[in-house]
C-alpha cells in the first residue's frame, strides 16, 4: 500500500520544486513498483488524487474524463499513474489498483478542514446556510476499509490495472459539512443564510487586495470557490467490482475528527 508522497508545500524550500515532485511522486513510485513486481507482490495499491484533474476542478468528474493537472503535485501523480499502468499491463505476476482520492478528513486533519474545525470550536457561525454546491470527500476509515476490501479480495481474473474513485456515501455542501462540525462541538446549528453572490463578491474583493498588497489573504476568490462550487464524482465502479460501500457516515467521521 503505497501512500508516501510529496504533497502541497506551503513554504517551499526546494530550489527546483518540479524536479523534486517528479523524483518523489513519480520516479520513486515506479522504482518501488518495479521491485514489487520482481518480488512477486500480488497487489500494489497506489494512493493517487483527484488533483490530476486540476486543483479547482468543478462539476461532476466523469471516470473517463481526461486528466488535466495544473500544478507540480497533480502532474507528478498523473505521470505516476501512467507509468504504473504501463508497468503492470506488461506482466502477469502482480495487480495494480489506483485510488483517486478527494479531500481526506480524520483526526489530526490539516488544511481547509482545520480552519472549519477551529471556527466551530470557538462557536463561530459561518455564512454558509445557502451554499448549494456539493463536494465529494472521504473519511480516513472509509479509505482504509476500501483498501482492506482490495487486500482481502480473492478473485483471480482481475485486470492487471484498475483505477477507482473512492468517497463517502454522501456528498456534502460546505454548509452541511460545517453543520456536522458545529453540532459535534455545540449540539446546534452554526449557519447564517447569506446569499452566495455576496460571498463571491467578498472573495473577489479579497483577491483584489492580494494583488494590490502582494500578500495572501485567507478569504479570496479561490477560497470562496472551494466553499461554494460543486466538485463530485461517483464510486459506483468500485461498488460494482468489489461490492464496497462506505461503512462510516460523514457525521460519524466528522464527530471523530
Amino acid at each position: 500500500v503505497h501512500l508516501a508522497a510529496r504533497v502541497h508545500i506551503f513554504t517551499e524550500t526546494s530550489p527546483d520544486p518540479c524536479k523534486e515532485y517528479d523524483r518523489v511522486n513519480r520516479d520513486m513510485t515506479l522504482n518501488l513498483a518495479q521491485k514489487c513486481i520482481a518480488a512477486g507482490v500480488e497487489k500494489f495499491i497506489f494512493a493517487s488524487s483527484i488533483s490530476i484533474f486540476g486543483r479547482f476542478v468543478t462539476g461532476y468528474i466523469d471516470p473517463l474524463r481526461n486528466p488535466m493537472p495544473d500544478d507540480h503535485y497533480g502532474t507528478s501523480k498523473w505521470e505516476a499513474e501512467q507509468g504504473l499502468m504501463k508497468l503492470f499491463s506488461g506482466q502477469n505476476r502482480s495487480q495494480c489498483i489506483i485510488f483517486r482520492l478527494p479531500m481526506i478528513y480524520g483526526p489530526k486533519n490539516k488544511g481547509n478542514m482545520l480552519h472549519l474545525l477551529k471556527a466551530a470550536s470557538l462557536g463561530l457561525p459561518l455564512p454558509l446556510g445557502k451554499a448549494r454546491g456539493k463536494r465529494s470527500m472521504v473519511y480516513i476509515k472509509n479509505v482504509c476499509d476500501a483498501m482492506g476490501a482490495v487486500i482481502q479480495d480473492e478473485k483471480k481474473d482481475r485486470p492487471r490495472t484498475q483505477t477507482f474513485f473512492i468517497k463517502d456515501g454522501q456528498d456534502l455542501t460546505s454548509g452541511e459539512l460545517y453543520e456536522f462540525i458545529f453540532q459535534a462541538y455545540r449540539q446546534k446549528r452554526g449557519l447564517i443564510p447569506v446569499p452566495t453572490l455576496w460571498l463571491r463578491w467578498l472573495g473577489d474583493f479579497g483577491s483584489v487586495l492580494e494583488n494590490i498588497f502582494s500578500t495572501t489573504i485567507f478569504i479570496n476568490k479561490k477560497a470562496i470557490a472551494r466553499l461554494l462550487d460543486e466538485s463530485r464524482f461517483s464510486s459506483e465502479k468500485f461498488f460494482q467490482e468489489y461490492g464496497w460501500t462506505a461503512p462510516y457516515h460523514p457525521q460519524q467521521g466528522i464527530a471523530e475528527t
